[in-house]
C-alpha cells in the first residue's frame, strides 16, 4: 500500500460531485491511491455482500431495559479485533427480555461482528455460543461457506480499509456507517487455499497476543506484590 497523508489543499472539479457527496474529506486523494493499489493487486476484487449469506443489524433496547445482574448487552465498546468482552459489558438485560429477542439479535458461532457506528471498524468472530444480544452500533455478518471467515475478518479489521469505512461514514459527533454502504464496498478475494495460509497467521497472532497479555498481567500482578513486600516487610 501507498504512504497515506491528508492533503492540506486539492482540487475537485464541479462535475466529480454533482449529485455526491460535498464535504471535502470525502475527496482527498490517498482514498483514489488505495483504490488504485487493490485494483493492481493480484487478486481479484468483490463486494462486501458478495462474500456474505446474510447481514443483520442488533438492537438498542432503552435504558429502561437494563438490569444490574443478567444476560450481557453486548455494544460496540465491548468488542475489539481479538475478542468479545462478554464479562466486560457494563449493560445487561433480564432474561426474559433475552428470551423475546434472541431469535432475531443473539450472534451464533461462526459469525462477524462488524462496528458500524462510533468507532467503525472493528471486527471479531464469534468463537462460540453463548446468551447475549447485541446493540444496533453492531452488525453480524455470516460469510459464504466457501469462504474462509477468519480471512474475511482480517480484512475487514484491517487499517486501510478501515480508512475506507470512515471515509463513507456520516455524522460529525458520532460516525455511523450505512450498512448499504458497506456492503458495496470491494476487499480482494484470493483462492481459498491462500485465505486459509492468512487465516491461519491471523489466528495464530491473536494466540499470541492474548498470551502476551496473560504473561503481562501475571508479571504485573507479582510487581505489585513485591512492592508490598518493600513497603510492608
Amino acid at each position: 500500500m501507498p504512504e497515506l497523508k491528508d492533503k492540506r489543499t486539492l482540487v475537485v472539479y464541479a462535475d466529480d460531485v454533482k449529485g455526491k457527496r460535498i464535504d471535502a474529506y470525502y475527496y482527498q486523494p490517498k482514498f483514489k491511491e488505495i483504490e488504485k493499489a487493490l485494483e493492481r493487486g493480484r487478486y481479484k476484487l468483490v463486494k462486501i455482500k458478495d462474500v456474505l449469506e446474510y447481514i443483520k443489524k442488533g438492537i438498542e433496547v432503552g435504558s429502561n431495559a437494563y438490569v444490574s445482574d443478567g444476560i450481557p448487552f453486548v455494544r460496540v465498546s465491548d468488542i475489539n479485533n481479538y475478542k468479545i468482552k462478554y464479562e466486560k459489558t457494563e449493560k445487561k438485560v433480564n432474561r426474559e427480555f433475552y428470551e423475546k429477542l434472541k431469535i432475531n439479535y443473539q450472534p451464533k458461532k461462526g459469525e462477524l461482528l462488524f462496528s458500524k457506528d462510533g468507532t467503525i471498524g472493528f471486527c471479531v468472530v464469534v468463537e462460540k455460543e453463548k446468551d447475549f444480544i447485541i446493540s444496533g452500533g453492531l452488525l453480524r455478518l455470516k460469510v459464504k461457506k466457501d469462504i474462509n471467515n477468519y480471512y474475511i475478518k482480517s480484512v475487514l479489521s484491517n487499517p486501510t480499509f478501515k480508512i475506507l469505512f470512515e471515509r463513507e461514514s456520516i455524522g460529525a459527533i458520532i460516525k455511523h456507517l450505512r450498512p448499504e454502504k458497506f456492503l458495496n464496498l470491494k476487499i480482494p478475494l484470493p483462492p481459498l487455499s491462500v485465505q486459509n495460509k492468512i487465516a491461519e497467521e491471523v489466528k495464530r497472532r491473536i494466540q499470541k497476543a492474548e498470551q502476551l497479555q496473560k504473561e503481562a498481567k501475571e508479571e504485573l500482578e507479582k510487581a505489585k506484590k513485591e512492592v508490598e513486600r518493600i513497603i510492608l516487610g
